[in-house]
């Protein structure tokens, strides 16, 4: 499992491929969040999305036929894009709270979205849940196992086993039922990209008369 190549790009389902070196790209995740301070001077946080993560695809060759898809892409206006460029991106150890003993719903994020959107259009999703333990401390004497954190490095039993993941209501369904349904859970599952839109397409002409173009692209999580 590594970086998907070529890079997938485009409405989702059909997405253009396209070869760019993985160092071409810069990933900023930051959340989506309100910081304000009270009365008391104490500040107050309100997130709105946990993750929203910027991607940047900067390079000194780019083709015609590249530079042609890439604009006709800027011009979409009826959906966001599908851009997928690892098979092992994960969410490690994602906090919640169980809505039943069987079931845990996972966070919304953009990872989230464009595999409800996919999975609605008739095309595989790119959930891959891995994981659902309980937070340490939740049973007693449980702590931290042999892997540390991440991707089932808590001691204790995976409650998710062969469950399964719902899509369009981001839903696990957990096939090892917990003890109940109050304690908190982590969850880790794998994605492979994200619903994106495209911020901006900046090229230049490098090559003279030769097709070959410097290029800046940069897109936001929808």
């Amino acid at each position: 499992m590594a970086w998907i190549n070529p890079f997938l790009l485009g409405r989702p389902g059909y997405e253009y491929t396209f070869d760019v070196n993985p160092e071409a790209m810069q990933i900023d995740e930051q959340p989506l969040q309100v910081l304000q301070r009270n009365l008391t001077g104490d500040m107050k946080k309100s997130v709105l999305r946990s993750s929203v993560p910027i991607i940047r695809l900067n390079s000194s060759y780019l083709t015609l036929d590249d530079r042609n898809r890439f604009a006709s892409l800027v011009m979409v206006t009826d959906t966001f894009l599908s851009f997928q460029c690892r098979d092992d991106w994960r969410v490690v150890d994602e906090y919640n709270i169980p809505i039943s003993t069987t079931q845990v719903v996972v966070q919304k994020n953009s990872a989230t979205r464009l595999s409800q959107v996919l999975v609605g259009l008739g095309f595989s999703g790119i959930i891959t849940v891995e994981s659902v333990l309980r937070v340490p401390g939740a049973q007693a004497g449980v702590g931290f196992g042999s892997g540390g954190f991440g991707g089932g490095g808590w001691a204790g039993p995976d409650y998710f086993g062969t469950g399964t993941y719902n899509d369009a209501t981001r839903t696990i369904t957990l096939q090892n039922a917990l003890p109940n349904a109050t304690d908190p859970v982590y969850v880790t599952y794998r994605y492979k990209g994200w619903l994106v839109n495209i911020e901006k397409f900046s090229h230049s002409v490098k090559g003279g008369w030769i097709d070959r173009f410097n290029y800046d692209f940069q897109l936001s999580a929808a």
